[in-house]
Parts: C-alpha cells; sequence; structure tokens
C-alpha cells in the first residue's frame, strides 16, 4: 500500500473540490501551514483537543460576537441560525436521540396524540440543514449543549458526511480502521470509526461552545479565589464555585460540572 498526501481547496457553498498537489510518502514530513486543516482519510478533521477548544472558541467569536462578550447571551439558536441552519423540534417517534443534523433533505417519524388520546405515527419532511430536537428526549437545558453540538458538525463534518452519502448510507459499515491522532492531547486513545471520532470532536466542540476554555478558566480563577481563606475543603469549595459561575451565565450546573471535569 503506498502512502499520499494531498492537498485541495474545498468551497462547501459551491460544493466545489480543487486538487492543489501531492506528496508521496511524506506524510510525517509533510509541512503545512497553520490555516492548512489536515483531514483523516474519511475527510475527518485531524484535531487535538486542544484543536477543538481553539476552533469552537473561534467561532463562538466569529459568528456570536456579543455572546462571546455575555455568555449569558449565549443561544445555540441563534448561532444555528448564523449558520443557516433552521431548528425543528418534534416528538420523534421511538428514539431518545437528542438532535439530529439533516446535512440533505430527508424524513423522520413523528408521535402525533389526537383527540381521543391515541398516538398515531406520522412521517414528517425534514428540508436540508435543518437540526431536529427530539422533545421525546431527556433534554437538559431545553437541548443547548445538545444544538451546540450539531452545530460543530455542520462547521467541521460536512465533507465527512458528504463522503458517507458517496460510499456508505450507514457510514457505522465503513471499517473500522484505528485512527490514532495526538497522543499527548487525547492520552492515546484510538478512534475505532471515523464516526466516534467525529462524534467525540463534536462532544468536545459543544462543550467549547458552551463555555469557552479561556473564559471558564478565567471565572474558575476569579470565583474560587474567594473562597480562598475560608475553612472548607477543595471539593465543596469547587462545588460552590461552580454553581456560582453556572448562575452568573444561566447555564446547567450538571453542564458546568462536567465542562470543569473536561478541561481538569
Amino acid at each position: 500500500t503506498e502512502t499520499y498526501v494531498t492537498r485541495v481547496s474545498i468551497d462547501m457553498d459551491q460544493e466545489q473540490v480543487t486538487f492543489l498537489d501531492s506528496f508521496h510518502d511524506m506524510t510525517y514530513r509533510y509541512e503545512h501551514s497553520s490555516g492548512d486543516v489536515i483531514l483523516s482519510e474519511y475527510l475527518v478533521p485531524i484535531f487535538s483537543a486542544n484543536a477543538i477548544e481553539e476552533h469552537s472558541e473561534d467561532m463562538l467569536r466569529t459568528l456570536a460576537k456579543e455572546a462571546y462578550g455575555d455568555l449569558t447571551k449565549n443561544s445555540a439558536t441563534s448561532l444555528a441560525s448564523r449558520m443557516g441552519l433552521d431548528v425543528v423540534r418534534y416528538p420523534v417517534h421511538n428514539s431518545e436521540k437528542h438532535s439530529t443534523l439533516f446535512f440533505k433533505e430527508g424524513t423522520i417519524q413523528v408521535d402525533c396524540v389526537q383527540e381521543d388520546g391515541n398516538v398515531h405515527v406520522q412521517r414528517v419532511r425534514i428540508p436540508a440543514n435543518t437540526v431536529v430536537m427530539n422533545i421525546n428526549g431527556k433534554l437538559v437545558d431545553n437541548g443547548r449543549l445538545d444544538l451546540f453540538h450539531e452545530c460543530f458538525h455542520y462547521e467541521w463534518h460536512f465533507c465527512f458526511n458528504k463522503l458517507r452519502e458517496l460510499h456508505q448510507r450507514d457510514i457505522r459499515q465503513l471499517p473500522g480502521k484505528h485512527l490514532l491522532v495526538n497522543s499527548q492531547d487525547i492520552r492515546g486513545k484510538k478512534r475505532k470509526s471515523p464516526l466516534q471520532w467525529a462524534e467525540w470532536q463534536a462532544r468536545r466542540g459543544a462543550f467549547g461552545l458552551l463555555v469557552p476554555r479561556s473564559i471558564m478558566s478565567q471565572k474558575i480563577h476569579e470565583v474560587l479565589s474567594k473562597h480562598a481563606e475560608k475553612d472548607w475543603h477543595m471539593g465543596r469549595k469547587l462545588d460552590v464555585t461552580l454553581r456560582t459561575i453556572a448562575d452568573d451565565f444561566d447555564m446547567a450546573k450538571g453542564h458546568m460540572r462536567g465542562r470543569a471535569i473536561q478541561l481538569g
């Protein structure tokens, strides 16, 4: 098997791919500029955890400047709208999945309660570039984190989705070749499929859109310092700190704890 590194220019609006050049057996020597995004063989961006933090923060800073300055205004619905996404809410039939992103037109089955109380299953057509929020799922904070998750998918996994459409309707049936990224950033964990890799990125990116790392770190230091002289153990200090930040940012306390754990 021979390995090539290929450099292309992708215009997502026009859905055009322009071939630039390629390098034979030079993966480990290929030098790229900081503006390049390196893609895996399944067109999933090769992002470390640190890169995801930077890209999600840049998305918020670029598309929602007012939210970046005041996280109480950080609306996932507004961000989705600015990215060209529509958001609809349906009671999706026989599913607990919180949200689904439709890159292209499709259909879903929804539960419709009739006047007599019986539930009738109806198929609904969903336009392209739409996120379906499942009100049958257990949505926390009205599904804000889930919608940020789909926004990150839409921004960074468009090419991966297009490849799926070309080769395999069910991406879970793609070869489970292990993909290894920067071991220092993800502790050497192997991603067993491109879908798992993309999902890992979107989960991390969703938290980055909810609370950017730089803002979170600064806020924790600021609030925690107020309790420095109190005769509390560190666990209590951190709990009070995270509850305070959650209230200040108008966010779910569970999400705030998850973000703190994620950042270490």
